[in-house]
């Protein structure tokens, strides 16, 4: 099981009204259908992305059929957009 998948299953042992603490950049909800069945679950970001920011793989938006799929889906792209505000730094010995 890898830190995500670990991650997810902790976040989503809470209910899904507390996702806002452990996501803040995130709007998570439930949808419903028309019909009335289930709509999957959506999260959708805060903030705007730069065009940069799509380039680099993040989304505003994201849509899965269950919350442990989402919750996956989100923290992957937390990790993302982490390690684009903190680039790791090479250093050339020559």
């Amino acid at each position: 099981m890898t830190a995500i998948t670990r991650r997810a299953h902790r976040t989503v042992q809470v209910r899904p009204a507390d996702l806002g603490q452990d996501y803040p950049a995130w709007r998570i909800t439930q949808m419903t259908r028309s019909d009335g069945g289930d709509g999957g679950w959506w999260a959708f970001r805060h903030a705007c992305l730069t065009t940069e920011e799509r380039i680099m793989g993040l989304l505003p938006s994201i849509a899965r059929r269950t919350l442990v799929d989402l919750v996956s889906e989100v923290a992957v792209q937390d990790d993302i957009a982490a390690a684009l505000r903190h680039p790791k730094r090479v250093c050339a010995h020559a």
